[in-house]
């Protein structure tokens, strides 16, 4: 959240399966932070897990050391609103149902 480079050294973003394992507050201050130290124009890609059904969900093993920390579960309606001060440019799913956010920064 405090990201130490200074002066917008940044021109690209690649974040992929990071942003939904942060609650949705520190999801909102992490991008605030890294608007901090892109350039105008920077574009990023942003990959967000699948949004798992309940049976999805319930069919993680127990053992599974991510099963109770993963999985804040953007709603597709969430997902812009999660890159706020970005401009989406381009939304796709994966065959596995990743969702891919390609946005830019316009500074």
């Amino acid at each position: 959240m405090a990201l130490p480079f200074r002066g917008r050294p940044f021109d690209g973003v690649l974040a992929a399966l990071v942003l939904d394992n942060l609650s949705r507050a520190d999801c909102a201050q992490a991008v605030r932070a890294l608007s901090t130290v892109v350039r105008a124009g920077t574009r990023g890609f942003f990959v967000f897990n699948p949004v798992l059904t309940p049976a999805e969900l319930a069919a993680i093993p127990e053992d599974n050391p991510t099963k109770g920390c993963m999985h804040v579960v953007y709603e597709e309606h969430e997902l812009a609103t999660c890159l706020t001060g970005w401009s989406v440019m381009r939304y796709g799913s994966s065959a596995e149902r990743f969702r891919l956010i390609e946005a830019t920064f316009p500074g």
